[in-house]
């Protein structure tokens, strides 16, 4: 059963605030399909990462015993000798190695992760921008500076702007002389 992504029809909907509040689900599960992206190739990168470092680490180990004197030439499995074992052990790792290397470019897991978590951070400060937005007209609601009702950002923000410059205007008439003496004294003019 897939997800279906439908795309946002606006015209469904009579506010601005409904629209946002599509956006932010939207959002949300769009972080959530990127996280869990993000993780997923994160945990594929770890996967071939580690085997090839643990390869490596062994390569280094056994080169460094096969080269020191701490194998002797009348040491031997089998009438083979210990440091030829070593030495094809430390060729087939090397092999192994290379081949999980190729692997790891040739998928590129790094790559996918960090796009995800690029699109993750996006959508994240995107819908925190929207949750934002929304406390701010709420705000703006419970103060009554916002009387919108056909719910437009443009007229809601101007009618915020003309209600602020009126208290600004009532505000400098108090200071400049409209006001009693003592309530010049009161606001230090």
């Amino acid at each position: 059963m897939g997800i279906k992504d439908n795309q946002l029809d606006f015209e469904d909907f009579s506010t601005d605030t409904e629209k946002l509040s599509a956006i932010l689900k939207r959002t949300e599960i769009s972080s959530q399909k990127h996280k869990l992206s993000y993780e997923y190739y994160r945990a594929r990168k770890f996967v071939l990462l580690i085997p090839a470092t643990l390869c490596c680490a062994t390569i280094g180990i056994l080169g460094f015993v096969v080269t020191t004197d701490a194998i002797k030439r009348h040491m031997k499995i089998n009438n083979v000798q210990v440091e030829d074992v070593l030495t094809l052990t430390i060729g087939s790792l090397g092999f192994v190695t290379g081949m999980i290397l190729l692997l790891m470019n040739q998928w590129d897991f790094g790559s996918h992760e960090s796009m995800h978590l690029g699109a993750l951070m996006e959508l994240e400060n995107l819908a925190d921008k929207i949750r934002f937005w929304r406390m701010d007209q709420k705000i703006n609601n419970d103060n009554d500076v916002n009387d919108s009702t056909d719910g437009n950002i443009d007229d809601a923000l101007d009618k915020q702007q003309q209600q602020q410059q009126k208290r600004k205007n009532k505000l400098d008439g108090n200071i400049n002389g409209s006001s009693s003496s003592k309530e010049r004294r009161a606001l230090g003019v």
